[in-house]
């Protein structure tokens, strides 16, 4: 049996909603707080998914507002 680790889940969880288009690009996604509660998960574990998709390009943050969702890249 694998077990995934939890901020995997909750990076599959938002990556999935953001390819669903749950939330649009520059779109405010949900608060550290919010999200731990709604998954039942700790603040740490919202936070290191939000920073695995920083590091990937699909979300960013914005000082003291939480992250938001990056826009798709330019195809030139």
């Amino acid at each position: 049996m694998v077990k995934i680790c939890k901020y995997k889940q909750v990076e599959a969880y938002l990556r999935h909603a953001i390819e669903q288009r749950l939330f649009n690009s520059h779109e405010k996604l949900p608060s550290i707080r919010e999200l731990a509660l709604a998954l039942s998960v700790s603040k740490n574990t919202v936070i290191r998914a939000y920073q695995v998709l920083e590091a990937q390009g699909s979300v960013y943050a914005q000082p003291r507002s939480g992250y938001c969702v990056s826009p798709p890249p330019s195809s030139l």
